[in-house]
């Protein structure tokens, strides 16, 4: 688990576990009125951190990051995209089968950066089709396609256009019951998912030195967290990690001059017995 500071991307701590006891014993340890000072928490849709910062940050706003929202209504969208597939797989060659598994980005791309004015030549039809001419051929394979595709675009606009809170408050309880009355499954089990973390997706619009609040800046390091368990083929030692961890991702900053005593964070191994060497003849 990283602790990122929003303001400046500095990495404030590394904690070994993301269950509640570690992070509980970790939040614990620091003084309440610097914890008292903490205006927002970003997060993702993971309730021990909803927990955990309602407890023991109790200034600070929670966010839900509006990545990890999307991720999940386009998992659903791709869940379905993937049942109607499967049903044409028996004829591989034909043109929905073709649409759903190879034009699928379609789905998921900003529908504002769709072309709809260039014409590419394509193979299978073998004429020329623009994206939003293979994009409306792909939705009108089934209908819960069209359906699940429509409210990932209401969505889309609920994130994008300009409200005050109570205005954002109002549209999202309407696309909740939008998502819930869709009679697509999958969709109605994201109106849960929405309706629970709905006050922390109104939080995320929040602002703070002019930028959305969001878990953008954490998400780029912990690139670099998984590159360097890579070079180093995985860590057996946690404390020896997070000081790599530390060091790389602020590597311009100074923690202490004292040398570190590296005894204090090496792990306790078997002895060792006593070794004879056997003389050569």
């Amino acid at each position: 688990c990283l602790l990122i500071n929003f303001k400046n991307g500095l990495l404030l701590d590394v904690i070994e576990s993301r269950k509640k006891a570690s992070l509980r014993a970790y939040f614990r340890s620091i003084p309440l009125p610097e914890r008292e000072k903490v205006r927002y928490v970003s997060i993702d849709l993971y309730d021990n951190y909803r927990d955990i910062a309602r407890i023991y940050l109790p200034n600070a706003i929670i966010c839900a990051d509006r990545f990890h929202v999307m991720k999940i209504i386009n998992g659903a969208l791709n869940k379905i995209r993937c049942k109607v597939m499967n049903a044409y797989e028996e004829n591989k060659k034909s043109d929905e089968y073709y649409l759903l598994k190879h034009k699928n980005d379609l789905l998921f791309k900003d529908s504002l950066k769709i072309n709809d004015e260039e014409a590419d030549s394509n193979r299978h039809f073998r004429m020329r089709y623009t994206e939003g001419q293979l994009l409306e051929m792909m939705l009108n394979i089934d209908e819960r396609l069209k359906i699940a595709y429509n409210l990932k675009e209401l969505y889309c606009h609920f994130c994008e256009v300009e409200l005050t809170t109570e205005e954002r408050e109002d549209l999202l309880e309407t696309i909740i019951n939008e998502f819930k009355l869709s009679n697509v499954e999958e969709m109605a089990c994201v109106s849960t998912t929405l309706q629970n973390w709905k006050h922390e997706i109104i939080n995320s619009f929040s602002t703070f030195d002019g930028r959305k609040i969001s878990n953008g800046p954490i998400e780029g390091r912990n690139k670099l967290v998984k590159l360097v368990l890579q070079i180093a083929n995985g860590y057996t030692n946690f404390k020896r990690f997070r000081n790599r961890i530390m060091y790389v991702l602020n590597k311009h900053e100074t923690y202490s001059e004292d040398v570190l005593d590296s005894s204090k964070i090496r792990n306790a191994g078997n002895l060792r017995g006593n070794y004879n060497q056997k003389k050569k003849k």
